[in-house]
């Protein structure tokens, strides 16, 4: 009685010791589609073999050896073809087909294919790969990044960040700034320099030697890569009645830029409000910092009043800071003859004065 009772107990904690793990056990973000070679996987358990079809999850890191290669095929539908003498890690996966996914790797060494699945191709900012010098960007991209640390460089090869893209559109990106890539270029960032990305006139050569023999399998994927997102969707129940993945896409693309566009809308007009009360109010300030104070006016005629010469200038003669409203008209010309006597501007008559006098 005594022992079965302790086998009991023995059973219910081993079970209570299995929670935990269980509970902390991250969601698998892929599957493994081809292994060939060395290829080692590490995350929440021990190191070990990585084998055709085992889940990969976020915190997973594969190693792979000189002779190592593994596909992986993701929950969003992308496809990663992990080269040899490469560690690569999977830092995030969410793939639920809501505007919050993402797909966020590690590249520490060697090289990949990556060939993006509906995040890349709806939420292309979602998805990066980080690298110790630099990060790569895509939109909608069948690219190879590769990433020579100092030390490890043969041949001809160069330490640096390398991307090759395929189709679509990559961009890399360190602290000195981003260049674009298109499809059929590449571009690097040589290690120990500070300068911004560049784009080469043509792939280096070690480039194509990273590539492997089991190419032709990340190609295939990749030319099909639209029939595969709509297997992923119709596996989760994303898809409408007779919709198909593309326009799944489609309408995806459309509600994310009538938001965009709503947002954009929104801040176009309360931009335009602010311009325009900053508008009224620079020229309200304006005005009244050109309009000059009454009082500083009196003032200055009352001084200019007491400078002038006594009986030489009379008060409305004076000199006055008031705008005039208009020009006065000239002066009526002196009658024939020279006659004493002319006529101002207000029809009044004064003396006029010899020159000669």
């Amino acid at each position: 009685m005594l022992r079965m009772l302790i086998c009991a107990c023995g059973l219910a904690l081993l079970e209570l010791a299995a929670v935990p793990a269980t509970a902390t056990t991250a969601a698998a973000a892929g599957q493994v589609e081809f292994v060939s070679g060395d290829v080692t996987v590490e995350g929440a358990a021990p190191s070990h073999a990585l084998v055709t079809g085992a889940a990969v999850a976020v915190g997973d890191t594969l190693r792979t050896g000189p002779d190592g290669e593994a596909h992986l095929t993701m929950e969003d539908g992308a496809y990663l073809a992990v080269r040899p003498n490469t560690v690569f890690r999977i830092d995030a996966y969410s793939s639920r087909g809501e505007a919050d996914d993402q797909a966020s790797f590690s590249l520490l060494r060697g090289a990949l294919r990556s060939v993006t699945g509906w995040i890349g191709k709806l939420h292309p900012g979602g998805y990066r790969i980080n690298t110790p010098m630099a990060t790569i960007g895509i939109r909608g991209t069948d690219h190879e990044p590769l990433y020579i640390p100092p030390g490890e460089a043969r041949g001809d090869e160069t330490p640096g960040v390398y991307d090759r893209v395929n189709e679509g559109v990559a961009l890399l990106t360190n602290e000195a700034g981003t260049v674009d890539i298109p499809a059929g270029k590449s571009a690097e960032i040589p290690h120990g320099t500070v300068r911004a990305p560049r784009l080469l006139d043509r792939p280096p050569a070690f480039l194509e030697r990273r590539r492997t023999r089991h190419e032709v399998l990340t190609a295939r994927y990749g030319r099909d890569i639209h029939r595969h997102i709509e297997e992923r969707l119709q596996r989760r129940g994303l898809l409408k009645p007779g919709e198909r993945g593309d326009q799944y896409l489609e309408r995806h693309r459309a509600a994310r830029a009538g938001a965009a566009g709503g947002g954009e809308r929104g801040a176009a007009r309360e931009q335009r409000r602010r311009e325009r009360a900053a508008r009224r109010q620079g020229g309200g300030e304006a005005r009244r910092d050109q309009r000059p104070e009454r009082g500083a006016w009196r003032e200055d005629d009352r001084r200019l009043e007491r400078q002038a010469p006594r009986g030489g200038m009379r008060r409305q003669e004076a000199p006055s800071r008031y705008p005039a409203p208009h020009a006065a008209p000239a002066p009526y010309p002196a009658p024939a003859g020279g006659g004493a006597d002319a006529v101002n501007g207000r029809g009044q008559t004064h003396r006029r004065v010899r020159q000669d006098q």
